[in-house]
């Protein structure tokens, strides 16, 4: 079967078929659906992305700081002990990658 592709603007397209009876009646052959709207309000959008952002940052650091840590564990016994300031800082750069604080609250 061969894909179609269909404009963004197109909402819906009528075929017009005859019924048993004889008479004329549209059939839909495609609509789009509609998107969801948005259920926060305006005001508080930039600080949901800022929220987001700083989420998605932590992650990053944890992630990053948990890679370390099993890394240095490995390497040497209580490698995690003596690499701990180390291993922080750096996942912290990389959490802080990540928010960019510039484009906090203004992407």
């Amino acid at each position: 079967m061969t894909d179609i592709r269909i404009a963004e603007s197109v909402r819906s397209i009528v075929a017009l078929k005859a019924n048993p009876h004889g008479q004329v009646e549209p059939v839909e052959i495609y609509r789009r659906e509609d998107g969801k709207k948005k259920k926060g309000s305006r005001l508080l959008r930039p600080v949901d992305r800022a929220l987001r952002r700083m989420a998605r940052a932590q992650q990053a650091a944890a992630a990053s700081y948990l890679e370390r840590h099993e890394q240095s564990n490995a390497k040497k016994r209580d490698g995690w002990l003596r690499d701990l300031g180390n291993n922080v800082y750096r996942a912290s750069r990389r959490g802080q990658k990540q928010l960019k604080i510039d484009r906090l609250f203004f992407p």
